[in-house]
C-alpha cells in the first residue's frame, strides 16, 4: 500500500484526500492549517485517556457503534484472521 502526501493547498486536495481514505483508509496532509502543538495536546489527551479507566465509562454502544471499542471487542482487518490488538474511540456527529 502507498500513502501519497496530499498538499492541502492544491486545488484538488480535497478529492485527492477522498480518494485516499477510500483506497487505503488513510489520508496524508502537508501544508495544513492546523498548529503542530495542537495536533500534540490532541494526542496527550487522547493517550491520558486511554491510560485511565475513566474509558471504561464510555463502552460504546451496539445500536449506534459509538464510544470505546477495548481490545477484547476489536476488529479484524480485512484479509486477515487475527483480530487487531488495539483499543479505540468511535464518533458519529
Amino acid at each position: 500500500m502507498k500513502l501519497n502526501t496530499i498538499d492541502y493547498l492544491a486545488p484538488d486536495s480535497a478529492e485527492r484526500f477522498v480518494e485516499s481514505l477510500r483506497e487505503t483508509g488513510f489520508g496524508v496532509l502537508s501544508n495544513h492549517p492546523i498548529q503542530k502543538q495542537l495536533v500534540e495536546d490532541i494526542y496527550q489527551e487522547w493517550y491520558a485517556f486511554f491510560q485511565s479507566e475513566e474509558k471504561h465509562d464510555f463502552l460504546f454502544k451496539a445500536e449506534t457503534h459509538d464510544g470505546f471499542f477495548p481490545a477484547s471487542v476489536s476488529e479484524t482487518a480485512k484479509g486477515n484472521t487475527v483480530k487487531d490488538i488495539k483499543e479505540y474511540y468511535h464518533v458519529y456527529p
